[in-house]
């Protein structure tokens, strides 16, 4: 786990859960004993007690509030937000957060349906997709918009996900071959950069069906990833 002696209570991040992937029953991987759903994202990335803002939608739609995570503490700051109804109010909420001063980095997070193997090529799959909306290296791509956050900061994040997910197989990907990024483009600004992280749904059933240890498990790597990408970027 992250938590520990000598750590900040809560990383200056924004977080925002996005389950548009999940929006509909097609897209939900159903098993004798459970179901991948919005909840599951919720679950994966369930940091609304250790970052400094924590949003969740689906589709520009309100969380329901029985699949908010369950934060470690009672009070209302740990308990994150729901989007309301409406998808301007969600980013004048974000953007709010945003720019409250505390929070150097935004990160949109996401569960990758099944199917989705990264592209010919790549029969192993992808265990973890960064984006920030420029080529395979994190580089602005020529006569596109500009990266969502600086290469070396991308890069940064893929190494530290390389080493805490080295046991799992396949690899991390820079910006997946499927045009995404429209939160993140409309967030990002000079000085407060936004990414995406993609999780494919099968690392969370390796064999077959929902395996809650996994899933705890990932949920603590992914902790950890964020606490020591913090460190190196100098924001903790």
């Amino acid at each position: 786990m992250a938590s520990g002696a000598g750590l900040p209570k809560r990383l200056p991040l924004l977080i925002t859960v996005t389950l548009s992937e999940f929006s509909g029953p097609a897209e939900r991987m159903r098993t004798r004993a459970s179901a991948f759903s919005p909840s599951t994202a919720l679950e994966v990335y369930a940091f609304a007690h250790r970052v400094r803002g924590w949003f969740a939608a689906s589709a520009g739609n309100p969380v329901p509030a029985e699949q908010e995570p369950r934060a470690r503490s009672g009070t209302p700051e740990d308990r994150g937000f729901r989007a309301p109804a409406g998808e301007r109010e969600f980013y004048a909420q974000v953007r709010a957060c945003q720019d409250g001063g505390e929070v150097r980095a935004g990160v949109d997070c996401h569960l990758l349906p099944s199917g989705f193997r990264g592209g010919p090529g790549n029969e192993a799959g992808v265990k973890l997709w960064l984006s920030n909306g420029g080529d395979v290296y994190g580089e602005n791509r020529p006569g596109a918009e500009p990266a969502t956050c600086p290469a070396e900061t991308l890069r940064n994040l893929r190494d530290v996900a390389a080493a805490r997910l080295a046991d799992l197989p396949g690899d991390i990907g820079l910006n997946r071959p499927l045009k995404t990024g429209r939160l993140i483009r409309a967030l990002a600004r000079p000085g407060r950069p936004w990414l995406r992280v993609d999780l494919p749904v099968r690392l969370l059933a390796p064999a077959g069906r929902l395996d809650g240890r996994r899933l705890r498990d990932l949920h603590a790597r992914l902790e950890t990833i964020l606490v020591i990408w913090s460190r190196i970027e100098g924001w903790i």
